[in-house]
């Protein structure tokens, strides 16, 4: 899977969400990544001319509300 990761404003408080796409390792396999300062949960939802659109879900450190953004990749 390609890298998702991105930047968004918190639609509640305006803090700046530098967020990344984290995938849960595969049997037997030991990834270690950086971890950034917000995870994202993506959730595809469908294939447009070979690219495809996510749902992305992340929650706001400071405020704690949970923004929804949807972008292609």
């Amino acid at each position: 899977m390609n890298e998702v990761k991105g930047t968004d404003k918190c639609f509640m408080c305006d803090t700046t969400l530098d967020w990344e796409y984290i995938p849960s390792p595969r049997n037997g396999q030991i990834i270690t990544y950086m971890v950034p300062d917000v995870k994202a949960d993506i959730t595809a939802i469908r294939k447009e001319d070979d690219k495809v659109k996510i749902e992305v879900v992340c929650i706001c450190p400071r405020c704690g509300v949970k923004n929804k953004y949807i972008k292609t990749i």
